[in-house]
């Protein structure tokens, strides 16, 4: 099996951006062929004062009408440990999930 990431193994920025009020950090990608889901990652800033609290993470599948909800995966949701500043953090599935293929996903943090 061949293991792939959506974000590259280099490292993110090394402070936080600020913002104000409720924050969830979402991104939207294509399956093209069948794939199984196995976690999350997430990085945190080495400075700055970024949480290293728990977050929480989902899966949603979304629809091709855009009248439509994303619908949550289900099995997708979890939340992490404490987690580690300066790195990639990454947030395994108890059990990993089979994607579709030609299906949107959006990953979110909470």
């Amino acid at each position: 099996m061949t293991t792939y990431r959506l974000w590259p193994s280099t490292s993110g920025p090394s402070s936080p951006v600020s913002y104000s009020g409720n924050f969830i950090s979402g991104m939207t990608f294509c399956v093209t062929s069948e794939a199984w889901f196995m976690g999350y990652w997430w990085w945190v800033c080495g400075s700055g004062g970024q949480s290293t609290g728990p977050t929480k993470c989902a899966l949603w599948q979304v629809p091709y009408l855009n009248t439509q909800n994303p619908v949550l995966v289900p099995g997708s949701v979890v939340t992490s440990g404490t987690l580690t500043a300066g790195q990639w953090n990454y947030i395994p599935l108890p059990t990993p999930i089979r994607s579709e293929e030609h299906t949107s996903e959006l990953q979110s943090h909470h």
